[in-house]
């Protein structure tokens, strides 16, 4: 169960604007999926025929763009491309959303329901954010950050699954057993 992963991330802790003074966003923070709509996704696998798998999205957050301000970054020298050598200090603009911005979170999600919907589904209810049902297959959709989970007969989720990573980069669909850290 572990597998090592590095990342690059914005560094939050330092955002200042071309004063040197510190920025405060208005957060308005993203909706994940809750508990309780994920234990409601187990109950509907359980039923005959039917079953759950589960997806990541690849490198999320970097799948769509950052929007607002423009927001303007130094990258460690490591990263910096050899046209970028004898200049004091290079800055450049950031435009893929980048985990550690403190709006990350927000525009990733607005990106995975606008992509969700063109896969062909919808939400299930205002209360239970980032629960989706297909319009046209029997189909359940819990999606928590970049965690996806689909309930459904088995052809079915295939073709969820193949109409979602048009839109979106999945990793491949595994059958259920282990979700945010719990054994189902």
């Amino acid at each position: 169960l572990r597998i090592h992963k590095g990342r690059i991330v914005f560094g939050g802790n330092q955002i200042r604007n071309e004063r040197g003074q510190w920025i405060i966003y208005d957060e308005l923070g993203a909706s994940p999926a809750t508990a309780e709509a994920g234990r409601f996704l187990d109950s509907l696998g359980l039923q005959p025929g039917w079953d759950v798998e589960c997806s990541d999205a690849e490198s999320a957050y970097t799948q769509t763009y950052l929007q607002g301000p423009t927001t303007w970054v130094r990258l460690p020298k490591w990263l910096q491309p050899k046209s970028w050598e004898g200049m004091k200090d290079p800055i450049c603009i950031l435009s893929k959303n980048l985990y550690g911005h403190p709006l990350a979170g927000n525009y990733w999600q607005e990106h995975c329901e606008e992509k969700v919907k063109l896969a062909g589904f919808e939400r299930v209810c205002g209360t239970w954010p980032s629960v989706y049902k297909h319009k046209t297959m029997n189909l359940h959709l819990l999606v928590y950050v970049d965690d996806f989970r689909m309930a459904g007969v088995a052809a079915d989720r295939a073709k969820g699954w193949e109409a979602l990573q048009k839109h979106i980069t999945l990793s491949k669909p595994e059958l259920w057993g282990r979700y945010l850290g719990v054994h189902s």
